[in-house]
């Protein structure tokens, strides 16, 4: 095998502060990041010396790219004394190829979209507890191998293919965690966390038990206990957890820490 892979990340941020007034801070974001992986493989039988022959179906060929462009704007607000207001929203933008020299030249290119929207807002229940709501947004996008309209059979018992009509996922993660101080040391931490997801991407695996004809994929004959992976998106994933933290000082130089945690999915 011979490649070659690099990737970049690039992230910035400009900002401005105000000692007056309702905005307490505002500014820019702008993320950038490129990856480009390059894949071969030729594979020769040697069998027979005197026909050495290339095996087309495990050589393969082929250059992969992502590109992600996110731009967005934020403000930091003071609404009283004790409440303070985050809020961000941005736009991200992703590019997504690959070019395919051997054993077939096809080219597969997407491009996503998404407005990600995220705010956090804290308050200071009193000189000894506070509490934090936050709530964040991001797109999990299929890889081009779960995108590309391609039946690899490689291997005829466990075949594969991609589903271009994959959707992105779009996260919605929420965050709520209130914190108890004691007057020595002590705190109490009581959290929650909710994930939602909708169209999460899964594996979808048919299994065969008789010789099959997949008209999908050109009229390819599937064999009898053969199997054929492919993607799919579900309409909605949950996951939930709850957590407390107990921080006990036992004596000024020494600190012990007692945990609990449930989580829900």
């Amino acid at each position: 095998p011979i490649g070659k892979n690099h990737s970049v990340l690039f992230n910035s941020r400009l900002s401005r502060t105000f000692e007056k007034g309702l905005i307490k801070m505002a500014g820019f974001i702008y993320n950038y990041s490129d990856s480009y992986r390059k894949s071969r493989m030729f594979v020769s039988d040697i069998t027979n010396p005197s026909e050495i022959y290339l095996d087309t179906v495990k050589s393969y060929n082929y250059t992969e790219s992502v590109k992600a462009h996110k731009i967005g704007v934020f403000t930091a607000l003071q609404l009283n004394e004790s409440t303070n207001l985050l809020i961000e929203g941005g736009y991200n933008i992703s590019e997504m190829g690959r070019d395919e020299e051997f054993p077939l030249e096809q080219q597969y290119n997407r491009r996503q979209h998404a407005f990600l929207p995220s705010f956090n807002i804290s308050k200071k229940l009193s000189s000894l507890s506070a509490l934090i709501f936050n709530y964040q947004s991001s797109v999990t996008s299929p890889s081009t191998e779960q995108w590309r309209d391609y039946l690899d059979t490689k291997n005829p018992y466990q075949l594969s293919a991609g589903n271009p009509n994959l959707k992105q996922s779009y996260n919605h993660m929420f965050n709520m965690f209130m914190n108890l101080y004691g007057k020595i040391g002590n705190s109490i931490m009581i959290g929650a966390e909710l994930t939602l997801r909708n169209n999460s991407i899964t594996n979808k695996t048919l299994f065969f038990t008789e010789n099959t004809v997949l008209d999908k994929w050109g009229g390819y004959l599937a064999e009898a206990q053969s199997t054929l992976t492919t993607y799919e998106n579900l309409n909605g994933y949950v996951n939930g957890s709850f957590l407390i933290n107990n921080t006990i000082t036992l004596k000024e130089f020494l600190k012990g820490r007692l945990g609990y945690s449930v989580r829900y999915q």
